[in-house]
């Protein structure tokens, strides 16, 4: 049996569908997903009454192929943080902000031990687009990537990895990275 998620962004809303069944014994861990770190944000514009961000901005939400929980590997050297505008942000710009090896080693530890988001389907009226990438830096491999949604249904994605919950001590560390826009995502 395939097992998928299918995410869909619209204006109004976001749903999450993912397969039933067990999860394979191999999502117990994770494994990262590579993505170069970008050195500026994505050009944004305003058309069609929405917000759009150059090369798009769907959630990375996993598929359940059996690749395993988002990940986060130990000792990364540094974070950046893309922050993405939501469809209905009228002022329709990404900014972009970086972390120190503390950041990254907190932030990927608490990745790495949220609890896994369950098989089933959710629903996510709130959701707008509006999300962090991710970047982990290492001073020896390649960067690795996770989503964070910031409106609607507040999982940690990457490309076919299972989802997380964030948590509290996840926004502990967003919040205090975010630029001054993004703060009202978090709460406290």
């Amino acid at each position: 049996m395939m097992r998928t998620l299918v995410a869909t962004v619209m204006a109004v809303g976001c749903a999450t569908t993912t397969a039933a069944g067990a999860a394979p014994a191999a999502a117990a861990h994770g494994r990262p997903v590579f993505r170069t770190a970008p050195t500026s944000p994505p050009a944004t514009s305003w058309r069609h009454h929405a917000c759009s961000v150059s090369g798009g901005n769907p959630p990375a939400s996993g598929d359940n192929r059996g690749h395993g929980l988002v990940w986060v590997r130990r000792h990364a050297t540094g974070v950046v943080m893309v922050w993405l505008p939501g469809l209905d942000d009228r002022h329709c710009r990404a900014k972009e902000t970086t972390g120190s090896r503390r950041s990254a080693d907190w932030l990927a530890g608490t990745i790495r031990h949220a609890k896994r988001v369950p098989r089933g389907v959710f629903e996510c009226p709130l959701s707008d687009g509006t999300q962090v990438r991710v970047y982990f830096t290492f001073a020896h491999g390649r960067d690795e990537y996770a989503d964070v949604p910031l409106s609607g249904c507040r999982f940690v994605n990457a490309p076919h990895r299972l989802g997380r919950f964030e948590s509290n001590a996840m926004d502990k560390v967003l919040r205090a990275a975010a630029p001054r826009r993004w703060k009202r995502y978090f709460s406290g």
